[in-house]
């Protein structure tokens, strides 16, 4: 009996402490924060030896120019893809903006959308950045890429 009247306390005291942790995170203000901006490519090259196919292991290097949505020229994002096996590729980018660099790290399904690049870090104003890069056409203007950071 005096086991069960131990193992009750013990939990009681675990639900209101991990409550209690989530109050508080709620009330601290920590909340995502959303960026948005227009993506587009302006410079490629391909290695490997059939370009055509896509075999794996070929790599894609690419620059884009990163606008505001009012079409300020604000950065820039450099980076490489590695194909893997049909529909993957693994990818290496960092994107330049004002107040510091993000780097993203993913390996995503090129069939299937949306697309989704994972926020692996950075530096400046994005020092220690997680979160997601989510990208979708945006017609003339290349993607929109918006920029989902968890709190850090």
């Amino acid at each position: 009996m005096r086991t069960r009247l131990v193992l009750a306390a013990a939990v009681a005291v675990t639900v209101l402490l991990i409550a209690g942790a989530f109050t508080a995170l709620a009330s601290s203000g920590a909340h995502t924060a959303t960026e948005s901006y227009y993506v587009k490519q302006t410079w490629h090259a391909i290695s490997g030896p059939n370009v055509k196919e896509g075999k794996p292991t070929d790599i894609y290097a690419f620059q884009s120019t990163i606008k505001t949505l009012a079409g300020k020229s604000v950065g820039s994002v450099n980076g490489y893809g590695t194909n893997l096996r049909q529909p993957f590729v693994a990818w290496n980018l960092t994107a330049i903006l004002p107040g510091g660099a993000i780097a993203i790290a993913s390996t995503e399904n090129l069939k299937d959308g949306p697309h989704v690049l994972v926020i692996t870090g950075g530096t400046g104003h994005y020092l220690g950045a997680r979160g997601t890069v989510t990208l979708s056409d945006a017609g003339d203007h290349g993607n929109l890429a918006v920029l989902t950071l968890q709190p850090y």
